[in-house]
């Protein structure tokens, strides 16, 4: 019942049925048990998997019939005798538990010699009162071909034979006597010796041959140097059999040259070699290794390349190529970004710049992980002009890899700083920039507003450092012109000076800028237009282009659009031609609003006009005075202005809360409809601008009437 070293352990074992004593209470039946030794053993009962075990763990199976058990790793068996049980007079019964370590077929012998064991009791220290074993057995485990040169006792055995399950072996149960006995055969077979008492009971092996057996697979160890793989397939521990066959699996060679070296099976070592194709890439390549007993082992040889470059660039081995153009004399940096693209960590060892340049991050060895980033800057001062150029170097202690090449114009600052302006959309802020970084600039050395040609703004600095200064400027009055101006020196000694004019609404109307009004034109005949010019005078520094003026209400005031674009010179005027044709004859005064608008910024224009009836006087044939008064005109329907470009305006006669417009080519082809629903009012504006230039008749349907009128588009 001892346990034997796992060195002597096997991958198949025999378990035979124990014979019933004559006299045993049948009521379960004995066990066998596998214990593994190993992971992921799997348990075959007569070539049919039955568990998967791991190290130490194992599984019972009920002891019914012969069975041959065998195993994927090397494990232990033994086989358990259950308890008689009491007797139905409450004596003992014949039998009692056991446990029989089960030989593996790999230790059988061919011959043993064995005991039956008795043991007495006595009466006094002389007198035999009774002996202790009643019954005596042993089981035979042997190839079936050799059944017939088995010798027990010097005599062949007569007993049945039976197969066990589809193997080549065959078994029996021996009635045995007392005492020692001896069996052999022509080949190696096993023996189960056993015996039967009142509440007793033995078992035991006959004995196995305790050789060292081929128990672990090969292995496979190595280390990589340099992007070689250096290893060894090894079986050579007591009892391996030696490696018979060393094979890549098909497929699995990735960037790698698999060398295997000399090789005559069976051999305890086998070296063998991987080397990188490209050592810019990660290599691998799967191994299987099988010994004589086809125990196997399979593993993914990985060799680290030197995966660390550009950023983006991943295993091309190019430089990064820039170009700089550096101030004589003065350091400048450059950051280059690396990164590990591939899947194990790399240490850099080497990182230097072939001009001597100063590698200030990072601090080495530096350590980068996989799908790490890592910023290297490298700081330079070229005190020679011209072309010259440096190189970037990375590395570990194996190998060296350009990552970056630099081409440096080294020149002498000899340019200014620039100052530059960006006003807002409403030309009411102004953003300046004073700046000296170019690539071969020096930097500011000094700035300064210049206080003495202020006008109409505030100047505030927003910003500053050694290469550019910001500041803001704020127009005070939006309709005067403002005036600016900075110095600023940079450390070459280079000056600019910069004076710079922003352009206001400087547009007065008739003489008087801001908001304005004049009087209006009176006593207009009904029927009759009647057109003025406004005086703009222009008292800026620019010139003031009006694209358009707008018209609130553009009704009976309208402005001639042939008259635009309209420039005024600086100190010039301009007459802008407005008209007035009434269409009602009432004592209130016809108002309208014009808009000038620059930027953000607005000037309005109130004007007015009245109008007066027209009267007819007369005789009729029959010399009787007649006399009428015209207080409206009766067209319905209005199209201003005439001709149009943009939009056109539909005055009507009479206010109405809906209207539908159509305009109609001279072919009749539907060109623009338009509807309008909402607050009763006598005119609405309609765009026209999709329609080509010509002439076009418009129909207004309102909810009480229908009216037309002809269109000519500019």
């Amino acid at each position: 019942e001892q346990l034997n070293p796992i060195v002597t352990w096997g991958k198949s074992a025999f378990v035979t049925p124990l014979e019933f004593s004559s006299d045993e209470f049948r009521t379960s039946n004995n066990i066998y048990r596998v214990v593994a030794a190993f992971d992921s053993t799997v348990v075959f009962r007569d070539l049919v998997e039955h568990a998967i075990l791991d190290a130490g763990e194992f599984v019972e199976i009920a002891l019914t019939r012969a069975e041959v058990v065998n195993t994927s790793r090397p494990a232990s068996v033994a086989m358990f005798k259950k308890s008689a049980g009491p007797g139905t007079t409450g004596s003992a019964l014949v039998s009692d538990p056991f446990m029989m370590m089960v030989p593996p077929a790999e230790q059988f012998l061919d011959s043993y010699r064995f005991v039956n064991v008795q043991a007495y009791l006595y009466r006094d220290d002389l007198t035999i009162d009774d002996k202790i074993y009643d019954e005596q057995w042993l089981n035979v485990v042997i190839p079936t071909v050799s059944v017939s040169s088995l010798i027990l006792d010097g005599q062949p055995i007569t007993s049945q034979f039976f197969q066990i399950g589809n193997s080549t072996y065959s078994w029996a149960s021996v009635r045995m006597g007392d005492g020692v006995h001896e069996i052999s055969a022509d080949t190696t077979f096993g023996i189960y010796v056993y015996g039967y008492g009142e509440a007793n009971s033995y078992g035991y092996i006959g004995g196995m041959a305790f050789r060292p057996l081929d128990i672990y697979p090969p292995e496979i160890s190595g280390r990589t140097v340099c992007g070689v793989f250096s290893g060894s397939v090894v079986d050579s521990l007591l009892g391996d059999t030696r490696v018979m066959e060393v094979s890549v699996v098909p497929g699995s060679e990735q960037n790698v040259v698999f060398t295997l070296g000399a090789f005559a099976p069976p051999q305890a070592v086998v070296p063998f070699q991987a080397a990188l194709i490209d050592p810019l890439e990660d290599g691998s390549v799967s191994l299987e290794a099988r010994d004589q007993v086809l125990q196997s082992t399979r593993t993914t040889i990985i060799v680290p390349g030197f995966t660390v470059g550009p950023e983006g660039a991943g295993p091309d081995p190019n430089p990064v190529i820039r170009r700089r153009v550096l101030p004589i004399g003065q350091l400048r940096c450059d950051t280059l970004t690396l990164e590990n693209y591939g899947g194990y960590s790399r240490t850099i060892s080497v990182l230097r710049s072939s001009q001597g340049g100063d590698v200030t991050e990072p601090v080495l060895p530096y350590t980068i992980r996989p799908g790490e980033r890592v910023d290297v800057v490298v700081c330079r001062t070229l005190n020679e002009r011209g072309i010259q150029f440096d190189t970037l170097l990375i590395g570990d202690s194996c190998l060296t890899r350009t990552v970056l090449e630099v081409e440096f114009d080294v020149k002498d600052d000899d340019e200014s700083p620039s100052i530059t302006g960006k006003a807002d959309a409403c030309s009411t802020l102004i953003e300046v920039t004073i700046a000296d970084d170019r690539p071969f600039d020096f930097g500011i050395e000094s700035f300064a507003i210049i206080d003495s040609v202020l006008v109409n703004c505030i100047v505030s600095e927003r910003s500053s450092n050694a290469m550019r200064a910001v500041f803001d400027i704020e127009i005070i009055d939006p309709f005067q012109d403002a005036i600016y101006g900075f110095v600023a020196i940079d450390s070459g000694g280079n000056a600019n000076i910069q004076i710079d004019t922003i352009q206001g609404f400087t547009l007065a109307v008739n003489g008087e800028p801001g908001v304005f009004s004049i009087a209006g034109v009176e006593d207009i005949p009904l029927g009759t237009v009647f057109c003025d010019s406004i005086i703009l005078t222009n008292y800026g520094f620019f010139d003031q282009v009006i694209y358009g003026v707008y018209m609130r209400g553009n009704v009976q005031f309208s402005l001639p659009q042939e008259q635009f674009t309209i420039v005024v010179p600086p100190g010039g005027s301009y007459p802008l031609e407005v008209c007035y044709e009434p269409f009602t004859s009432d004592t209130a005064r016809d108002i309208d609003t014009l808009e000038f608008i620059f930027g953000c910024a607005v000037k309005r224009l109130e004007i007015q006009g009245t109008s007066k009836a027209v009267i007819y006087a007369g005789l009729t044939r029959c010399n009787v005075p007649v006399s009428a008064i015209t207080l409206a005109i009766g067209e319905p329907l209005t199209l201003m202005p005439q001709p149009a470009t943009n939009n056109v305006t539909i005055v009507l006669n009479q206010e109405s809360a809906q209207m539908k417009v159509k305009v109609i080519d001279l072919q009749g082809a539907l060109q623009i409809e338009y509807a309008y629903n909402g607050e009763a009012t006598r005119s609405v504006r309609m765009d026209i601008r999709d329609i080509p230039a010509g002439t076009y008749g418009v129909v207004v349907v309102t909810e009480t009437s229908t009216h037309s009128a002809m269109l000519v588009v500019q």
